[in-house]
C-alpha cells in the first residue's frame, strides 16, 4: 500500500468515525444533557413569544372592551357615518403621523415616499379596526402559547431525568403567570374604576333626595339656575325659620292669653275677697253673740288669706318667681338665701307675663322681618326667573322626583353590585395567578440553589487550576441567581397587596356611600358594616403580603451586595403600607425612593419612581 492509499484510507476512517460520532453522540449523551437540550428549544420559543407580548396592547384591549360594552362604536360599524363626522379630524391626525413616520415604496430604487390617500376613509377605518383587532387577538395568545412551551419544557423526560425542576423554565413560567396575573389585575382595576361611577351616582342621588325632600322643587342646572337655586335655598330656610318663629309666636300668644286669664281670675278673687273683707269690717263684731269676736276674726282671716293667696298668684303670673325654691333655715325673709334641692345654684325660674310679653315683642319683630325677607326673596326669584325664561325647565313634583331617584338608585346599586362581583372574580383570578407565579419562582429558586450546590460539590474535588478552568467553578458562584429570582416572588406578593389595596379603598368608599344613602334613599339592602369588614380584611391581607415581600427583599438585598433595585422594591412596599392608611410609613418610603434614585435621576426608566417620590414629598409637608 503506497502512501497515497494510506492517506486516503486514513481519511475514510476519520470520516466514518466522525460521521458515526454525529449519529451516535446524541444517543450516548447522558439523560440530563438530553433533557436540557430539548427543554432549551422550548425555552427559546417561550422567550421569543414573551418578548413579543405587549402589556400596553393588553391594556388597550381591555379599554376597548369597556367602550364596546358601553355601546361605543369602537368597531366602526357605521364607518361611513363616522368618516363623515370625523373625516377632517382623522385626516389631520393621519397627516401628522404620515409626516413623522413617512412610509416608502421599497420596490423602487431608490425607495420613493408614498403619498397618503383619503379617497376611501370609511374603508381605511374598517381596515384599521380589523388590523387592530387582529393584532390584539395575536397579542392575547402570546402568553398562552409561551406558557404552553414552558409546560412542554417542564414535561421533558429522558429516563430518570426530568425537566420538572428546570430553574430557567420555572422562572419563565413564573414570569408568564405574573403577566397573566397583571392582565387580570388590570381588568379588575378597570372594573373598580367603573364602580366609582355608580358610587358617585348613588351619593349624588342621595344628595338630590335630601334637596327634593326639603325644597319640593327641581330646577335645571345652568348659570342662572345656580343663582335661582341659591336664592331659593335662602328663601326655603327663611320660610322654615319664619314658620318656626310664627309657631313660637302662636305658642307665646296662647301662653300669654292663658296667663292673662289666670291673672285676671286671681285679681278678681282678690277684689271679691277685699269687698267681702270690707263688708265684714263694716258689719263689725256681733256682741250679742258670745263667740262674735272669734267669728269676726275667723271670717276676716279667711278673706285676708284669700287676698294674700290671690295676690301671690297674681304677682307670680305678672313677674314670675322661683316656685321650687325655699328660704334657708335662718328664716330671714329679707336676707335669707334661696335654696332648691339643698343648693343655692341652678334655681328653676318661672317666668311671668312681663318676660313673655317682652319675648313676644322681640319675636314679633323677628317674624315681621322674616316675612319681609320672604317677600324680598320671592321678588328676587321672580326677577331672576324673568331673566332665564329661555332656560326655564319644567320641574316635576317632588314626589315624582323622589320616585325617580329611588328607581335610579336601585338601578345604580344593582350595577354597582354586578361590577364589584366582576371585579372580585378578576381579582381572585389574578391572586391565583400571582400565587402560582410565586410557586413557580420558588421552584426556580430551589432548583437554582441545587444547581449551585451541585457545582460546589464537584468543584471541591478539583484542583485550584482545574477549578478555575472548569464550568463547575464558574457555576458555584451563581448563588446570586436565586436572590434575583426571589425578587420575582416579592413582586408577586406586592402585586397581591396592590389588589388588596384596590379592594380596601373600594370597599371603604362603598361603606361611606352606603352610610350616606341608607336613610335618604331608604335602601334597606345596603350594608355599610359588611363593606367595612371587607375593607378591614383586605387591609389585613395586604399588609401580610407586604410583610412577606419585605422579608424576601431584605434577604435578597443582603446576598446581592445591596443592589438598588431591591431598595426600589422596598420603597414601593413602604409606599403601599402608607396607602393602606399607615401614614408613618411615608417617611420611610421617601427615604427608600431617594436611596434607589440616587445617581439615577436622569434615567428615563426610573420616571415612575421619581414621580411617586415627588408626590410623596409634596403631600408629606
Amino acid at each position: 500500500m503506497n502512501d497515497r492509499t494510506k492517506v486516503i484510507s486514513a481519511v475514510i476512517v476519520v470520516a466514518v468515525v466522525l460521521g458515526g460520532g454525529w449519529i451516535f453522540v446524541p444517543i450516548l449523551r447522558d439523560a440530563p444533557d438530553k433533557v436540557e437540550a430539548e427543554a432549551s428549544l422550548h425555552l427559546e420559543r417561550a422567550r421569543r413569544l414573551l418578548e413579543e407580548y405587549r402589556p400596553s396592547e393588553q391594556h388597550k384591549s381591555l379599554l376597548i372592551n369597556q367602550l364596546r360594552a358601553a355601546n361605543v362604536d369602537v368597531d366602526a360599524k357605521d364607518s361611513a357615518g363616522l368618516a363623515e363626522a370625523q373625516g377632517e379630524h382623522y385626516q389631520a391626525t393621519h397627516e401628522v403621523l404620515w409626516k413623522s413616520f413617512e412610509p416608502k415604496d421599497w420596490e423602487q430604487s431608490p425607495p420613493r415616499p408614498v403619498r397618503p390617500s383619503y379617497g376611501n376613509l370609511a374603508g381605511q377605518m374598517r381596515e384599521g379596526v380589523a388590523e387592530r383587532n387582529k393584532s390584539m387577538a395575536a397579542n392575547h395568545g402570546l402568553l398562552k402559547d409561551a406558557l404552553s412551551e414552558i409546560e412542554d419544557a417542564l414535561s421533558v423526560t429522558v429516563g430518570d431525568a426530568s425537566g420538572r425542576n428546570h430553574a430557567e423554565a420555572n422562572r419563565l413560567k413564573g414570569a408568564i403567570q405574573f403577566q397573566q396575573g397583571r392582565a387580570e389585575q388590570l381588568k379588575a382595576a378597570l372594573k373598580r374604576e367603573e364602580a366609582e361611577l355608580y358610587q358617585y351616582q348613588l351619593a349624588n342621588l342621595a344628595a338630590q333626595t335630601v334637596q327634593f325632600v326639603k325644597s319640593k322643587d327641581v330646577v335645571s342646572a345652568s348659570g342662572i339656575n345656580e343663582r335661582i337655586a341659591a336664592v331659593k335655598k335662602v328663601l326655603y330656610e327663611a320660610d322654615n325659620a319664619t314658620s318656626e318663629d310664627q309657631k313660637r309666636l302662636a305658642e307665646l300668644d296662647a301662653r300669654i292669653s292663658n296667663m292673662e286669664s289666670r291673672l285676671a281670675g286671681a285679681k278678681k278673687r282678690m277684689a271679691a275677697a277685699r269687698d267681702a273683707s270690707d263688708k265684714i269690717v263694716a258689719a263689725g263684731v256681733d256682741f250679742a253673740n258670745a263667740n262674735g269676736a272669734a267669728e269676726f276674726e275667723k271670717r276676716l282671716s279667711e278673706q285676708n288669706e284669700i287676698i294674700r293667696t290671690a295676690d301671690r298668684e297674681a304677682h307670680r303670673f305678672q313677674t314670675g318667681g322661683l316656685p321650687k325654691a325655699e328660704i334657708d333655715a335662718s328664716g330671714d325673709f329679707l336676707k335669707g338665701r334661696y335654696f332648691e334641692g339643698g343648693s343655692p345654684t341652678n334655681l328653676t325660674p318661672e317666668f311671668g307675663l312681663d318676660h313673655y310679653r317682652t319675648e313676644r315683642a322681640a319675636l314679633a319683630a323677628v317674624v315681621e322681618r322674616g316675612k319681609q325677607s320672604i317677600t324680598d326673596f320671592k321678588s328676587d326669584i321672580d326677577r331672576l326667573q324673568g331673566m332665564r325664561d329661555a332656560f326655564q325647565a319644567t320641574g316635576a313634583s317632588a314626589e315624582k322626583q323622589l320616585a325617580e331617584c329611588a328607581k335610579n338608585a336601585n338601578e345604580a346599586y344593582s350595577q354597582l353590585s354586578r361590577i364589584e362581583s366582576e371585579a372580585e372574580v378578576a381579582e381572585e383570578a389574578a391572586l391565583k395567578l400571582f400565587e402560582s407565579a410565586a410557586a413557580s419562582y420558588q421552584q426556580a429558586v430551589t432548583s437554582a440553589d441545587e444547581w449551585v450546590s451541585e457545582a460546589r460539590d464537584h468543584a471541591n474535588a478539583l484542583s485550584p487550576e482545574s477549578k478555575e478552568r472548569s464550568a463547575w467553578g464558574r457555576r458555584e458562584s451563581g448563588g446570586w441567581m436565586s436572590s434575583y429570582i426571589s425578587a420575582g416572588i416579592a413582586d408577586c406578593k406586592l402585586a397581591k397587596a396592590w389588589i388588596q389595596l384596590d379592594r380596601y379603598l373600594s370597599h371603604s368608599q362603598t361603606a361611606m356611600v352606603f352610610s350616606s344613602i341608607a336613610e335618604p334613599l331608604a335602601m334597606k339592602e345596603v350594608n355599610p358594616a359588611a363593606e367595612e369588614e371587607k375593607a378591614t380584611q383586605a387591609k389585613t391581607s395586604g399588609l401580610e403580603e407586604i410583610s412577606k415581600a419585605v422579608a424576601l427583599l431584605e434577604k435578597s438585598h443582603k446576598t446581592t451586595e445591596k443592589n438598588w433595585t431591591f431598595v426600589a422594591q422596598a420603597a414601593v412596599a413602604n409606599d403601599l403600607v402608607a396607602l393602606f392608611g399607615e401614614k408613618n410609613y411615608v417617611t420611610e418610603a421617601v427615604e427608600s425612593y431617594r436611596s434607589a434614585l440616587k445617581g439615577r435621576e436622569a434615567d428615563a426608566s426610573n420616571a415612575p419612581l421619581a414621580a411617586r417620590l415627588k408626590h410623596l414629598e409634596a403631600t408629606s409637608k
